[in-house]
C-alpha cells in the first residue's frame, strides 16, 4: 500500500522535515516502511530528542562539515547566477531552487548517517558525485549569466535544452545518492521497533484500507509547446472539488504526454499525492476488461460487475483522486459497447472525490459526464520554435543546419512525428534523412520495434483510420485520399466543385464525410477556416491510400482549371482578377499539377498546367520551377511539341539567371526548332527576343527592330512590349538617351492596346519610365510616375518590381531628405523582397535601410539592420553569394565613415575595390551595369574617407573616377552627387565653378541635404574670399534647407560656422 507524508499522527516539526520525508522516503515504500522511516526521522529530527539528538548532530557535523557547506554554498551560488539570467529565467530559478531543496535534504541526510560518527566509502562516493554534477550546474550557469542579453536571445532555444539536460542530470544523481541513503538507513530500522511501535498508534492512513501500487507514467523527458494546454488542466483539476477534461486530437499529436505531464506537475501532486491513477484503455478488449482494468489500478480483483463497482465506488469515494483514462476511445468507439462505455464513465463521474482526464482520437465527446469548462480545444501541431526544441534536445542537431527547417515542414511540427524523426537523427544527417523521406515518407518513422502507436507513427494513424466510424463510411477514406493532395487545404463548400460530378454521384455527400473525418481528427479546420490534413497524415494515405483514378480526376480538372485563369498566350494577361486566387491556392496547385504529370492523369492538361504556373512564377516570382523537369519529359513523351518548345524557353531564362542548370543558348535553340516544326510564329518571336543577349550589340539592335515589325504586323502586343523594352535597354547602353526613351513611349502604347490588359503590366511600364526618368535627372517626374505605379503594382501582385518600385522611391526621398518616409517605404520593400526570396534586392534593400537610419541619426537600428544584412542567407537559385557578401562589406565602410573609424572604413572599401578586379566575369548575376555601379560608390566612399582623412589629392582623384564610372551607365542623380563631393576638394577657383554647375540641378532634383552642403561649401569659400555678408547668406540658405530635412549633422556644421563667422 502507498501513503503519503500523513497530515497528522506522526509529528512533522519543520517545513524542512516534511521535505526530507518526501524525497527521501517517497510514496513508493508501502506501510510499515513509511511508518518505521516516519519514527526514524521524526526521533532523528524531533526538538524534542533532547542530548541524545544534539550529540549526534555535533559527531555528523564534525564528519560531513566540508561535504554539508559545500553543497549548501554551491547550491546558493548557483541560485544567485539564476537570477541574473535574462532569457530562459524560469527554467534556470526553476532548478537552482531544486538544487537547493535537493541540497537542504542531502545535508539533513548526512547528518543522519553521520550519527554513527562514520559515514560509508559508498555513500561518501555518491555525495562525491553529486558536488560535481552541482559544480557542472554552476559552471554552466555562471557561463549563461555572463552573456550579453543579445548572445542569449541568439541562443535561448540552445541554452533551453541545455537547461534541461542539466535538469536531467542532477535529478539522475540526486537519484543515486537517494538510494544510498535509504539502503543505509534500511540497516537502521530494525533498532527502531520501540519508535514504531509509539509512532504507528498516530499514524492514520487516509483510507484505511489497502491501496494497490500503481505507478502512473513518469512525466515525459522532453516536452515542449504544450504550456497553455498544461495550464489550463491544471487550473480545472486544481480549483474546485471534480473536473472533468478531455484532450482530444489526432494520431500523434501528444495526448498522452500532455496528459502524463499534467499527472506530475506539482500543484496536481500535491493535490492528490499517491491518489493518481493511470489506466491505460487501450489495452482493454471491450467493456469488461476496460472495468477489469480501472479495478486493478486499485487493487480490486473481484470479477463479478457489481461487486467490482461497489468496491471500486467504495475505494474512490474514500478521498480525492484523479484518474486519466488515456485513448479512451479504444473502448468507446466500437459501437456495440460504446453505451456501456459511456455508461462506465458516468459511473465514474458520479463519484464526488474523482476527477477525469480522458485522452481520444478524434473530437467527438462522449455523452454523459458534465465536461468542465471551458473545455481544452483538441491539440494541434506544435509551434516552430517548439517543434524545433524537441528535435534539437533528441538528435542534437546544431541550430544552423539548413536542412532542419524543411525536414520539420515535412513532418508538420506533429509531436510523434518530430520525435520519432528526432532519433533517426541521431545517427543519420539530416540531408541522407530527406532523401530517405522521399522515397519512403511516414514507413521510416518507427523506433525500436515500431510495433505500437507510440513507436511507429503509421501504426498510430492506422489505428485512426481503421476505427469504427471510419469503417461504417468507407468513402471518408476516399475522401480522405484527395483531400491528402490538398497540402493548404480547402474551404468546405469548394470541396462541392470537384465532388458532384461522376463517379461522385454514388457516394454520401461531401459534407458527411468531412463530418466523419473531423471527429475522427484525421482532418482539422484550420485557422483559416479550411479542411485541413495534417502533414504526415497527407504523406502516410498518398504512400498508402492514394486516390483512385476514377476520384482524381475531377479534382484534377478543377484545379487544371484555375491556371488557365490567369495566363493567355504565354503571359499573365487573362482574367487578372484571378491572381489572386491562383497564389492563395499556390501549393495546392503544385501538388495536384505534379501528381497528374506523375501518374498521367489527363495528361495535356496537366502539362499545360505546368507551363502556366512557370509563366506565374516568372511573371510574379511567386512560386519555384519544381514542376519543369517532370513536365517537360511527359511533353516530350507524349510529343507536345509547342508545350515543350515554351518550357525549354522559360528554363532558358532561368538557366540564364543561374536558377537552374543548363546551357541557355542550347535550350532556347531547341525551344525554337520545335516551335519551327509547329508553325508557332508567337514562339518563333519569343527565342529570336531571348537569342539577342548572344548578338554583338548593333547586330542585336537591328535584329530587334525586325522582331519588333513582326510582332507589329501580328498585332501581338505582349510581344511588341518586350521587342521595345529590349530597343529602350540597347539604346540606353549605346548612349542614345532619346531612342531608348521612344521605345519605352511605345512599350506603353503597346499595354494600353493590349485587350486584357492587366494593372500589373501597366504598373511594371511605368515604373521603368519613372526609373530612366530618374536616371537621367528628371527626379520629380519620376517620383511621381513611381507613386502612380506602386497602386498598379500591388493589384497586379507584381511583388517583386513592387519591391524595387519602392525601394528607387525610398532613394528619391533620402536624396531629398525625406528620410523617415524612405525608412517605411524600405521596409515595405523588404517584405515584398523576402516573400519572392529575392535575396540580392532584399540585402540591397537593408543596406539602403541602414542608410535612413543613419540620416535620422537612429545609429542603434542601422547598426542591428546591417547585422541582419549580414546573416541573410544566399538563395542558392541565385548564386549570388559572393556578390552579396561584397554589398556587405561596402555597406560596413559607409557605417564606418559615419562613426568617423576612417581606418576601418578605408580598409573595406579597399577590399571592395580589390574583390571587384580580382575576376570581373566571377560575379554570377551581376551584369556590367550593377558591377560598375557597385564599383562607382565604392570610389564615391573611398573620396570620402580620404576627404575626411586629409587626403585631398587622392580625394580628387576617387571622386573624378567615380564620376567617369557613373556616367558610363548614364546615373545623373549620381554624378550630380559625386561632384559635389569632389568641389569640397579642390581649390576654391575650381570649386566655386564646380558647385555653380551644380545648384541648378540640385535644385531641379530637389535634393535639399546634398544642395544645404553645396551652399555651406560655397559659403567657406566666399569667408576665404572677403566676402563675409555673402557668406553669412548662403550659410542661412544651408541651415534653412538642411534643418527643413531635419539633417542635424549638417545644421550643426552651418551653426559652427556661423559662429566662428562671429568670432
Amino acid at each position: 500500500m502507498s501513503i503519503g507524508l500523513p497530515r497528522r499522527g506522526i509529528s512533522c516539526p519543520s517545513r524542512l522535515l516534511y521535505k526530507v520525508w518526501m524525497v527521501v522516503f517517497p510514496p513508493a515504500l508501502d506501510v510499515r516502511q513509511s511508518i518505521a522511516a516516519a519514527a526514524e526521522i521524526t526521533i532523528l529530527f524531533s526538538g524534542m530528542a533532547g542530548s541524545a539528538l544534539g550529540a549526534s548532530v555535533a559527531n555528523a557535523t564534525a564528519i560531513g562539515e566540508s561535504i554539508s557547506e559545500g553543497l549548501v554554498g554551491t547550491a546558493n551560488q548557483i541560485f544567485q547566477f539564476a537570477q541574473r539570467v535574462r532569457v530562459n529565467k524560469q527554467y534556470a530559478v526553476a532548478l537552482a531552487l531544486r538544487i537547493q531543496d535537493f541540497a537542504v535534504v542531502v545535508t539533513e541526510a548526512t547528518i543522519t548517517a553521520g550519527k554513527s560518527n562514520s559515514i560509508d566509502p559508498t555513500l561518501r562516493d555518491a555525495l562525491g558525485s553529486f558536488q560535481r554534477v552541482l559544480d557542472q550546474a554552476q559552471a554552466e550557469l555562471q557561463r549563461l549569466q555572463g552573456r550579453t542579453y543579445f548572445v542569449q536571445m541568439l541562443h535561448r532555444e540552445g541554452d533551453a535544452v541545455v537547461l534541461q539536460r542539466l535538469s536531467e542530470r542532477v535529478n539522475d544523481s540526486f537519484n543515486v545518492l537517494k538510494l544510498r541513503f535509504t539502503i543505509d538507513t534500511i540497516g537502521q530500522v530494525t533498532g527502531l521497533n520501540d519508535a514504531y511501535d509509539v509512532a504507528a498508534a498516530s499514524v492514520t492512513v487516509a483510507d484505511n484500507m489497502p491501496v494497490h501500487t500503481a505507478r502512473i507514467p513518469p512525466p515525459p523527458q522532453r516536452f515542449f509547446g504544450r504550456a497553455q494546454e498544461l495550464r489550463a488542466i491544471v487550473n480545472s483539476i486544481t480549483h474546485g472539488n471534480q473536473a472533468f477534461i478531455a484532450v482530444l486530437g489526432g494520431p500523434g499529436i501528444g495526448k498522452t504526454s500532455l496528459a502524463t505531464a499534467a499527472l506530475h506537475e506539482p500543484g496536481i501532486a500535491k493535490q492528490y499525492g499517491p491518489r493518481r491513477f493511470f489506466v491505460a484503455c487501450d489495452a482493454a478488449e471491450g467493456f469488461s476488461s476496460f472495468l477489469l482494468a480501472v479495478c486493478s489500478v486499485f487493487g480490486i480483483e473481484d470479477t463479478d460487475v457489481q461487486t467490482a463497482k461497489r468496491e471500486l465506488q467504495f475505494r474512490m469515494a474514500a478521498a480525492r483522486c484523479l484518474v486519466v483514462l488515456d485513448n479512451f476511445e479504444s473502448v468507446w468507439e466500437p459501437l456495440p459497447g460504446r453505451e456501456k462505455a459511456e455508461e462506465l464513465l458516468c459511473f465514474l463521474g458520479s463519484i464526488q472525490s474523482v476527477s477525469l482526464i480522458v485522452t481520444m482520437r478524434g473530437l467527438q465527446l462522449p455523452q454523459g459526464l458534465a465536461w468542465t469548462a471551458p473545455r481544452l480545444p483538441p491539440l494541434s501541431p506544435l509551434d516552430d520554435d517548439a517543434a524545433r526544441q524537441l528535435f534539437q534536445s533528441i538528435s542534437d542537431v546544431s541550430n544552423d543546419d539548413k536542412h532542419l527547417s524543411t525536414l520539420l515542414g515535412y513532418l508538420g511540427n506533429s509531436p510523434l512525428a518530430v520525435t520519432l524523426m528526432a532519433c533517426l537523427a541521431q545517427f543519420d544527417p539530416l540531408d541522407y534523412l530527406l532523401v530517405q523521406w522521399a522515397e519512403r515518407k511516414t514507413a521510416m518513422l518507427k523506433r525500436n520495434h515500431g510495433t505500437d502507436r507510440l513507436t511507429s507513427l503509421g501504426i498510430s494513424i492506422e489505428l485512426s483510420i481503421s476505427s469504427a466510424r471510419m469503417q461504417s463510411n468507407p468513402d471518408a477514406l476516399v475522401m480522405l485520399s484527395l483531400l491528402s493532395l490538398l497540402p493548404q487545404g480547402v474551404e468546405e463548400e469548394d470541396i462541392s466543385l470537384w465532388v458532384t460530378s461522376p463517379p461522385f454521384g454514388a457516394i454520401a455527400s461531401a459534407q458527411s464525410l468531412v463530418s466523419v473525418l473531423r471527429q475522427t481528427a484525421l482532418v482539422q479546420r484550420s485557422p483559416v477556416d479550411r479542411i485541413h490534413v495534417l502533414a504526415p497524415i497527407r504523406a502516410f494515405m498518398l504512400l498508402h491510400y492514394p486516390p483512385n483514378d476514377n476520384y482524381i480526376s475531377p479534382l484534377c480538372a478543377h484545379y487544371f482549371a484555375v491556371t488557365d485563369l490567369v495566363v493567355d498566350d504565354k503571359s499573365i494577361h487573362r482574367s487578372p482578377e484571378a491572381l489572386p486566387l491562383v497564389l492563395s491556392e499556390l501549393d495546392n496547385l503544385y501538388s495536384v499539377i505534379a501528381y497528374g504529370l506523375e501518374h498521367l492523369v489527363a495528361v495535356e492538361a496537366a502539362v499545360k498546367a505546368a507551363v502556366s504556373m512557370m509563366h506565374v512564377q516568372l511573371g510574379t516570382g511567386f512560386g519555384t520551377a519544381e514542376l519543369l523537369p517532370s513536365a517537360l519529359s511527359v511533353a516530350r513523351a507524349h510529343s507536345l511539341d509547342t508545350l515543350a518548345a515554351e518550357m525549354l524557353l522559360q528554363w532558358a531564362y532561368l538557366a540564364g539567371s543561374g536558377i537552374l542548370p543548363g546551357d541557355p543558348r542550347q535550350l532556347s535553340q531547341e525551344a525554337e526548332i520545335l516551335y519551327r516544326k509547329a508553325g508557332d510564329a508567337k514562339g518563333i518571336i519569343d527565342t529570336s527576343l531571348f537569342s539577342l543577349r548572344y548578338l554583338e550589340i548593333y547586330e542585336a539592335l537591328d535584329r530587334c527592330k525586325s522582331v519588333a515589325t513582326q510582332a507589329g504586323e501580328l498585332q501581338d502586343f505582349s510581344r511588341l512590349m518586350s521587342a521595345n523594352n529590349i530597343l529602350a535597354a540597347i539604346n540606353r547602353a549605346l548612349g542614345r538617351m532619346n531612342d531608348a526613351r521612344l521605345h519605352l513611349g511605345r512599350v506603353l502604347e503597346a499595354c494600353n492596346a493590349l485587350p486584357h490588359r492587366a494593372p500589373g503590366d501597366l504598373g511594371i511600364v511605368t515604373f521603368r519610365i519613372a526609373h530612366f526618368d530618374a536616371d537621367a535627372g528628371d527626379v520629380v517626374t519620376a517620383a511621381a510616375k513611381i507613386r502612380e505605379a506602386i497602386p498598379l503594382l500591388e493589384a497586379g501582385l507584381a511583388t517583386r518590381t513592387l519591391g524595387a518600385a519602392q525601394r528607387c522611391l525610398a532613394d528619391l526621398l533620402l536624396a531629398q531628405g525625406d528620410a523617415r518616409s524612405a525608412v517605411e517605404l524600405l521596409k515595405s520593400a523588404r517584405v515584398h523582397h523576402r516573400r519572392v526570396e529575392s535575396r540580392v534586392e532584399e540585402l540591397l534593400t537593408l543596406h539602403d535601410l541602414a542608410t535612413a537610419y543613419l540620416a535620422v541619426g537612429n545609429e542603434a537600428a542601422a547598426v542591428a539592420t546591417l547585422r541582419e544584412a549580414q546573416q541573410l542567407p544566399p538563395n542558392p537559385a541565385e548564386r549570388s553569394g559572393a556578390w552579396m557578401r561584397l554589398s556587405c562589406v561596402l555597406a560596413q565602410a559607409r557605417l564606418e565613415l559615419w562613426r568617423g573609424d576612417l581606418s576601418a572604413s578605408h580598409v573595406n572599401v579597399l577590399m571592395v575595390l580589390t574583390a571587384i578586379r580580382h575576376d570581373v566575369r566571377g560575379w554570377t548575376g551581376s551584369p556590367y551595369e550593377s558591377l560598375a555601379y557597385k564599383d562607382a560608390t565604392a570610389f564615391d566612399v573611398l573620396g570620402q574617407v580620404q576627404h575626411a582623412d586629409a587626403e585631398l589629392q587622392d580625394s580628387v582623384i576617387s571622386f573624378i573616377t567615380a564620376v567617369v564610372l557613373y556616367r558610363s551607365i548614364h546615373k545623373q542623380r549620381s554624378i550630380v552627387a559625386s561632384l559635389v563631393s569632389l568641389a569640397q576638394v579642390l581649390d576654391d577657383r575650381a570649386a566655386e565653378n564646380l558647385l555653380h554647375a551644380v545648384m541648378l540641378p540640385l535644385l531641379r532634383f530637389a535634393f535639399r541635404p546634398m544642395l544645404g552642403h553645396a551652399l555651406l561649401h560655397s559659403a567657406r569659400i566666399a569667408k576665404r574670399q572677403g566676402e563675409p555678408h555673402i557668406a553669412r547668406h548662403r550659410a542661412m540658405s544651408a541651415l534653412m534647407h538642411l534643418r527643413a530635412t531635419e539633417n542635424m549633422r549638417g545644421c550643426d556644421e552651418v551653426k559652427a560656422f556661423l559662429e566662428e563667422m562671429l568670432a
